[in-house]
C-alpha cells in the first residue's frame, strides 16, 4: 500500500485526476477495506472509455506497482454519483465510494478480478448506502455488472438491498455468460462458477471494453 500512496500523490498534483480516478479494488482498499485483496501491487485506475491517459504517465516506471487502466462506458461521462473526496495522508484525493466501487470491480470479472475474489470483497460490506446504490443500478450501462451486483449483494444479505427497487432497474432478458462452464443462476441469468473459489486467469494490463453491454 505505500507504494498506491505514493502513486495517488502524484496522481492529485496531475490534471488527470479530472477524468481517470483510482477504483474498483484500489478503492476499497484506501478505504481500509481491501483485506481479502490479493496482494499484488496493482492499481486500477477508472475513466471515460473515449479519453485517453498520456504516454509518459503510462510508461512511468512505478515501482513495484502495476497500472491498470480501465476504461469504460461503465456510467454516463457526467454522471458523478458516488465519486468522492478521500484523505490519503493529509490530502484530498478524487475516489469511488465504496458502492461505486464494486460496480467498477464486478465490470472486471472474470478477466482482471475472479469471481472468488470479488466475493470476498463484498464481506462486510454492510453499511452500503441503499440511495447511492439505487442511483448506481439505475445509471449503469452494463448488464453483467448490474446482475452481478445484486447476485453478490444477495448472496453475502447486504442490508442495503431491503431498500432498493427494480422497477427503474434495466437488467436485460437475455443470458450472461460470466465464466465458462459454470452453473447457471436463474434468478439473474448469469452463469457462475461450479465452485465459487475457483480462480481465475487475468488479461493485459490495459483492458478496452467496446462489447456489446
Amino acid at each position: 500500500m505505500p507504494q498506491t500512496v505514493l502513486f495517488c500523490q502524484f496522481m492529485h498534483r496531475t490534471p488527470i485526476r479530472l477524468l481517470f480516478i483510482p477504483g474498483g479494488r484500489t478503492s476499497i482498499e484506501l478505504q481500509g477495506r481491501g483485506h481479502f485483496a490479493r496482494n499484488d501491487d496493482i492499481v486500477f485506475i477508472y475513466g471515460p472509455q473515449y479519453k485517453y491517459l498520456p504516454k509518459w504517465f503510462i510508461e512511468r516506471d512505478w515501482k513495484k506497482e502495476e497500472i491498470r487502466v480501465i476504461k469504460s462506458k461503465l456510467f454516463p461521462t457526467d454522471f458523478t454519483d458516488g465519486i468522492i473526496t478521500h484523505s490519503v495522508q493529509n490530502f484530498d484525493l478524487k475516489i469511488s465510494s465504496l458502492e461505486r466501487a464494486l460496480f467498477e470491480l464486478n465490470y472486471c470479472i472474470p478477466e482482471l478480478i475472479t469471481f472468488e475474489e470479488a466475493a470476498y470483497l463484498y464481506e462486510g460490506m454492510l453499511n452500503l448506502n441503499p440511495k447511492l446504490v439505487q442511483s448506481l443500478l439505475e445509471n449503469c450501462n452494463y448488464i453483467k455488472v448490474k446482475r452481478l451486483f445484486l447476485y453478490f449483494a444477495e448472496l453475502k444479505k447486504l442490508p442495503c438491498m431491503d431498500n432498493i427497487s427494480l422497477e427503474n432497474v434495466h437488467l436485460g432478458s437475455g443470458k450472461r455468460v460470466i465464466v465458462k462452464n459454470g452453473k447457471y443462476d436463474k434468478k439473474y441469468k448469469i452463469t457462475v462458477p461450479e465452485n465459487i473459489d475457483q480462480e481465475e486467469e487475468t488479461s493485459e494490463d490495459y483492458f478496452d471494453d467496446d462489447s456489446d453491454i
